[in-house]
């Protein structure tokens, strides 16, 4: 018997029935079912979307608690976001000191082709500690110390981006369960400072990026002028 069949008749559910549950609920109108992709795309607006996504994810698991489904898969959410965050500013900021004639060697394209190329948390907080310095508006310490806490600490929870993401980690002989003990966690608290970091990367950190760079071609502007 076909498989549908079986699972209909388990739950005693007609075709039709069947059918509306197996399809998401069409938009009010064909408008409503369009949607533009690859236009005007940047790193940092990616990285916004997972992280709407994430909080998005959150509300619907408090509205339906107890779920102990979701939360691995949100946690992965807003980690993939801020991992996309902390990219997009180091390339944004490498962009506007190499446009200040500020060549940094360990901020050159090809350094950051190499740099860039990693899944580590801490090692792309590190990689953006050394650009932040000399961007006016961030404290010669580079990140500030409570963003720089909660990135450790997701790099510990989830060092490749491979622990949030899968159920085992490893290959061949070293596959092993990504979370070999089951714990009782505050979900709320961890997804919430999770939200906090990506909003201050992706709002805070980028405005102040962006104030740099605005700045500088200001200054440009007038010394042209005059």
């Amino acid at each position: 018997m076909d498989a549908m069949l079986l699972c209909m008749d388990e739950l005693g559910m007609s075709a039709e029935e069947m059918e509306r549950q197996l399809h998401l609920t069409r938009p009010s109108t064909p408008e409503r079912e369009m949607a533009m992709i690859g236009w005007n795309e940047s790193e940092l607006a990616l990285a916004d979307a997972y992280l709407d996504l994430a909080d998005d994810a959150f509300e619907r698991w408090k509205d339906h608690w107890p779920n102990d489904g979701p939360p691995v898969p949100i946690l992965y959410l807003y980690r993939h976001g801020i991992e996309l965050a902390l990219k997009a500013l180091i390339r944004r900021a490498a962009a506007n000191l190499e446009q200040q004639g500020r060549n940094l060697e360990h901020l050159s394209l090809h350094q950051l082709d190499k740099d860039l190329h990693t899944h580590n948390l801490r090692k792309l907080a590190t990689t953006l500690d050394r650009a932040i310095v000399h961007i006016s508006g961030f404290p010669e310490t580079g990140m500030d110390a409570v963003s720089r806490e909660v990135l450790d600490w997701l790099g510990t929870e989830d060092e490749t981006g491979e622990t949030f993401r899968y159920n085992t980690v490893g290959h061949g002989a070293n596959t092993r369960p990504a979370r070999p003990e089951e714990r009782i966690i505050n979900f709320y608290e961890w997804a919430d400072a999770l939200h906090v970091l990506g909003r201050r990367l992706t709002w805070g950190y980028s405005g102040v990026i962006e104030a740099d760079a605005e700045s500088y071609a200001d200054m440009a502007s007038d010394s042209d002028y005059y």
